[in-house]
């Protein structure tokens, strides 16, 4: 769970996603809420009635707290995502050929497939089948084939995207630094 720290504000302490997707407080009575930023009304609001161990009631509501916000993001993977978390879900659905060639092929003309789509909702677009606003829905699409195949692909090659979205991120900062973010070549 992609969590900040518990904050504690004196009468009460709070809770977050990183994405601040969903929020939650606990207070010293037990009391506790869980939100979503920006509405009017909490998603839940209660109040601890039995405390395990007659520990402090904040304690319990904090636990409680926790445990809504993990059995969101299960029940809503998109709110908090990383690429790990992404990682996760493409795995269960991808299906390893005989080989390690064969996943590497496979994966890699998806890749290609996924993004000669992307390519053809754009020659659409240019010709005039579709609107800005199609095009932008329609490429975004396609654009998430072709994460899970890319996804999958860094996998089969010992790797994963938040690495390889690290290495090109410092690769790109040391061609700016350089002044070579133009030009063509792997190794300028």
């Amino acid at each position: 769970m992609q969590t900040k720290p518990w904050v504690d504000f004196g009468r009460a302490q709070s809770i977050s996603y990183t994405s601040g997707s969903l929020a939650g407080i606990a207070y010293p009575d037990g009391s506790y809420a869980v939100w979503r930023p920006g509405a009017d009304e909490p998603e839940v609001r209660d109040q601890v009635r039995h405390v395990p161990g007659g520990g402090p009631p904040i304690e319990t509501a904090k636990c409680l707290v926790e445990h809504i916000l993990r059995m969101w993001e299960l029940e809503h993977p998109a709110a908090a995502m990383t690429f790990g978390d992404f990682h996760n879900l493409a795995m269960r659905t991808f299906s390893p050929g005989e080989s390690w060639k064969d996943d590497v092929v496979h994966m890699s003309a998806g890749l290609f497939e996924e993004a000669g789509e992307v390519s053809g909702k754009l020659k659409r677009l240019y010709r005039g089948d579709y609107t800005n606003e199609e095009f932008k829905a329609a490429a975004l699409k396609e654009l998430g084939d072709v994460l899970w195949y890319a996804d999958i692909l860094a996998h089969v090659l010992g790797s994963d995207l938040e690495t390889v979205a690290k290495e090109v991120a410092a690769k790109l900062a040391d061609r700016q630094a350089r002044g070579v973010l133009k030009g063509s070549g792997d190794n300028r």
